[in-house]
């Protein structure tokens, strides 16, 4: 195994948050949650960090065919409810990786606290240089990600040496259209930490890296709807994206319903074979 050293760029720097995790303990309170023991089904509408939430997840289950003996990366899991909810409803073993520490951390908690610790794990690292052997994983996962990694082509062919022959790449994300980005957006303050490409380009760069293109799907429609419901309630009190996020989430959220609408960004989930 591979040992990575750290230390923290732009874009972790945009997702940390100092003591998140006694917040996130705070703001489940407040939702009349017990942190210490919780079921899954209590955060299924609450802990998906991506546009379209926990239906967006099981949308991209069924479009990849994930099965209880997947053995599955999730590249970027946040604080973990993509993974947790591939562990509470297939039975797949989960191995989570993300850049921000504090997201780990809440994952590990919340994995711990839903009684999940037995098939997900999670641990910081980079998604291009990540520390496991070649040939690792039956899936890698990953939802809204990529637009915070500017080298898609490391990223890509990271992704095809951590999968065995045959292992599919499940992928969410959010591409470019025509047109300016308006910022901040929940994945960047600012332009120069957002790194959004084409589906066209996507599409090129996986095949370069060796990939098969499988399926895929539009889902910009579905997550403007989901966004408007998310918009409704970003200001109230408890457990929501707004925790992790801080005050600045209900802009990002506009912002974010304002280039989907206009086209400016799209979003795409697609299904790849090594």
């Amino acid at each position: 195994m591979r040992h990575i050293l750290y230390s923290m760029n732009p874009v972790e720097a945009h997702y940390a948050k100092p003591g998140l995790l006694e917040r996130v303990k705070q703001a489940l309170a407040l939702n009349g949650l017990d942190p210490e023991d919780l079921r899954q089904a209590d955060l299924a509408k609450l802990d998906h960090f991506h546009v379209g939430g926990v239906d967006a997840t099981d949308a991209l289950i069924r479009l990849a065919n994930i099965q209880p003996a997947d053995a599955v990366l999730d590249l970027g899991s946040g604080i973990g409810g993509p993974s947790r909810r591939l562990a509470s409803t297939v039975g797949c073993n989960v191995t989570g990786v993300d850049l921000t520490d504090e997201y780990c951390q809440v994952a590990t908690m919340l994995a711990s606290s839903t009684g999940l610790s037995h098939l997900v794990r999670y641990q910081r690292c980079d998604a291009l240089a990540t520390p496991f052997e070649d040939a690792s994983f039956d899936v890698v996962w990953t939802q809204h990600a990529a637009m915070n990694i500017e080298d898609k082509a490391g990223l890509y062919h990271e992704i095809f040496r951590l999968l065995i022959k045959g292992g599919r790449l499940a992928l969410h994300d959010v591409v470019a259209g025509p047109g300016i980005v308006l910022y901040p957006v929940p994945w960047a303050s600012r332009a120069e930490l957002s790194f959004l490409i084409t589906e066209a380009d996507m599409q090129a760069a996986l095949a370069t890296a060796g990939f098969r293109h499988i399926a895929s799907q539009d889902v910009t429609s579905e997550g403007v709807e989901a966004l408007a419901r998310v918009a409704a309630r970003a200001g109230s009190p408890g457990f929501s994206l707004r925790t992790l996020m801080g005050d600045d989430f209900p802009v990002m959220i506009a912002n974010l319903m304002t280039n989907l609408r206009s086209g400016t960004v799209r979003l795409v989930q697609a299904v790849y074979e090594k």
